[in-house]
């Protein structure tokens, strides 16, 4: 059953963050009326951020927000200088979706050669055990994984 629910645990933190992801796609296109194809690799490289972050010391609970507020900033400056100056312009969706996809490509491939290929890990944020119905899940600290550069 342990097997299970990790499975069933795990799927559900991963569908939150697709969520987080849909939610945040459908904003900015509410919003600007752009789709933007560089979405994914910013939460991306928040999560890289975060782990450099933690991995040169700070607590989680600081490497998390800031990485949040850096990544805010990130995205600001490429709606400002990139997607902004293309407002107005005809064939804008297409125009704007070939440049967040290439502004995704240089992001994705400068987060490859800072970070390498090799997947890194986030120490978890509570320890314990959690049983909803049958079901239980296990929270356990780990170590800073800095040593899995």
């Amino acid at each position: 059953m342990s097997m299970f629910s990790d499975i069933f645990f795990g799927g559900l933190f991963q569908g939150s963050l697709y969520a987080m992801m849909a939610v945040g796609l459908a904003l900015v296109w509410t919003t600007i009326g752009v789709f933007n194809f560089s979405h994914g690799v910013f939460m991306m490289l928040g999560a890289y951020f975060a782990w450099q972050l933690v991995a040169f010391g700070l607590p989680v609970m600081i490497a998390f927000p800031l990485a949040v507020i850096v990544m805010a900033g990130a995205g600001w400056i490429l709606q400002a200088s990139v997607v902004r100056p293309l407002i107005g312009r005809p064939n804008i969706v297409l125009v704007v979706v070939i440049t967040t996809l290439a502004a995704g490509s240089l992001m994705e491939n400068g987060a490859l050669t800072v970070w390498g290929p090799r997947s890194k890990q986030l120490p978890s944020l509570i320890e314990g055990n959690t049983t909803i119905a049958t079901l239980a899940c296990r929270c356990t600290r780990s170590r800073s994984s800095s040593s899995h550069r």
